[in-house]
């Protein structure tokens, strides 16, 4: 059926039918395995070849985060990511000579307004009307819609860019031929990135995450575990509640190379192509970088203590605590969530219902792990909450419950009706091509598998927890006293 197909396609375009395309063409309905490289640049691919119609799902993703923001600028690695859409020096510059002395006075302008309030007001209202007349330039000087006009031409289609909270990705499905010229943006959007208005785009990142944190009345206490458990690294305070913070150019464009280059970056490509003529086109494309040197991104691991450490957060509405133990060095993903989720997750866990045994009767649990998704090493956290009830204490219950379940042991079948529904939410989040590009772009990033969850061997499972509960835990109690 795909050849009778390409045939009436041939009709409309013989002339792109040699060499790259015919090849192409000829693997549609082939079964391939899935190839991983490096280009000369550095750049590393992932083609995860399909059978199916000719369409590529093509994910780019990047590293954002406190392992790679600016002390003092919360969410910059973000920001560029959104702001990179807004075009390159050739791509949506219509004179980069003019452009570029606009874009740095303005970034220079903006940054002295942001950072003194007590300049004379006859002075500040200069720069401020300075700082209109540059914008009004620079919006002359450039077209904003240019590379998502050109990037729709190659063809591309569907293209968005997620962020969650440690990966950022762009995705967009093209067609096999249009892999070259995609692939030429790219390189363009990587090498030669101009960062428009990207104060707007840091000021818009932080105000998102301010109202995610103004909503969520916990957040004080999972930034001082953050702080207790990650002590000396940068994402100890990534849990701070953002404040608005300004950028210069020469800042956001250090945070563009060191997650742009090549060796930060992974590139996913999923769908109905001939994956070795795909490699080819992509060594072609992504020989060299304009981008220096990339520092290096260390890793993250908890400081847990020797003995249980408590801290307690003020203004309690309910009574509320996070019991944080180290998870096992090297723990599968999926394991990991399938112990903890038969541990504390809701109120048929182990935890919630021995809390009820014990009396707390409208106690709510729940479980993050590993956690945060940025940490090489995460947390297994335990939420407890009571939010119709007034006795404190809640944090040393937990304590004593989780005690007592170093020697408890999942009921035969538990476990694998938890994995069984991680297994379902992994299907249903890589339903599409674009979603398994995405999921596969980004655990590679992190140093995952891109593989779908494998059924982990339950009998070493409850071994694995009992010795993560046996460690001593961070504690974060919200209370008043």
């Amino acid at each position: 059926m795909h050849k009778t197909v390409e045939g009436h396609a041939a009709a409309r375009r013989p002339a792109m039918l040699t060499g790259f395309g015919v090849a192409l063409i000829a693997a549609f309905a082939t079964a391939q395995s899935p190839i991983e490289f490096r280009t000369k640049d550095g750049t590393r691919f992932l083609l995860l070849p399909q059978p199916g119609a000719p369409i590529v799902h093509w994910c780019v993703a990047s590293p954002i985060g406190p392992r790679v923001d600016p002390t003092d600028s919360t969410g910059l690695a973000e920001a560029v990511v959104r702001a990179s859409m807004r075009g390159t020096w050739t791509v949506g510059s219509l004179d980069a000579a003019r452009e570029r002395p606009v874009l740095a006075e303005l970034d220079a302008l903006e940054a002295e307004l942001s950072a003194s309030a007590t300049q004379p007001a006859a002075e500040r209202d200069a720069k401020v009307a300075r700082t209109a007349e540059l914008r009004a330039q620079a919006a002359q000087l450039s077209d904003l819609l240019a590379f998502r006009r050109v990037l729709a031409a190659t063809p591309a289609s569907s293209v968005q860019v997620r962020c969650d909270g440690s990966v950022a990705t762009l995705s967009f499905r093209t067609t096999p031929l249009g892999v070259p010229a995609a692939a030429k943006l790219l390189v363009d959007r990587r090498d030669r990135q101009a960062l428009r208005a990207i104060d707007a785009e840091l000021l818009s990142a932080q105000q998102r995450a301010a109202a995610a944190w103004d909503q969520d009345p916990l957040a004080p206490l999972y930034a001082e575990l953050l702080a207790l458990a990650f002590s000396g690294h940068p994402v100890a305070r990534s849990g701070d509640r953002p404040q608005a913070q300004s950028v210069r150019r020469d800042t956001a464009l250090a945070t563009w190379a060191r997650t742009q280059h090549p060796d930060a970056t992974v590139h996913a490509l999923v769908g109905s192509f001939d994956a070795v003529a795909v490699q080819k086109e992509l060594e072609r494309a992504f020989a060299s970088t304009q981008l220096p040197a990339a520092q290096a991104i260390e890793p993250i691991a908890p400081r847990m203590p020797a003995a249980i450490r408590k801290a307690v957060v003020p203004g309690a509405r309910y009574p509320a605590a996070l019991v944080a133990y180290a998870m096992p060095s090297g723990m599968d993903r999926a394991a990991a969530m399938t112990i903890a989720r038969w541990l504390a997750d809701g109120p048929e866990s182990w935890l919630g219902k021995e809390l009820v045994r014990r009396g707390r009767k409208t106690a709510k649990t729940t479980v993050l792990a590993p956690w945060p998704n940025a940490a090489t090493t995460g947390l297994l956290v335990i939420q407890v909450t009571d939010e119709a009830g007034t006795k404190q204490g809640l944090a040393d219950e937990a304590l004593s419950a989780l005690a007592a379940a170093r020697s408890a042991s999942p009921e035969p079948g538990q476990l694998p009706i938890r994995f069984a529904a991680i297994l379902r939410e992994f299907e249903l989040a890589t339903g599409s091509g674009q979603d398994l590009a995405v999921f596969a772009a980004s655990a590679a990033l992190r140093g995952e598998s891109i593989a779908p969850p494998a059924s982990p061997l339950f009998s070493e499972l409850a071994e694995q927890l009992h010795d993560a509960l046996a460690k001593s835990p961070i504690v974060v109690e919200w209370s008043d006293a």
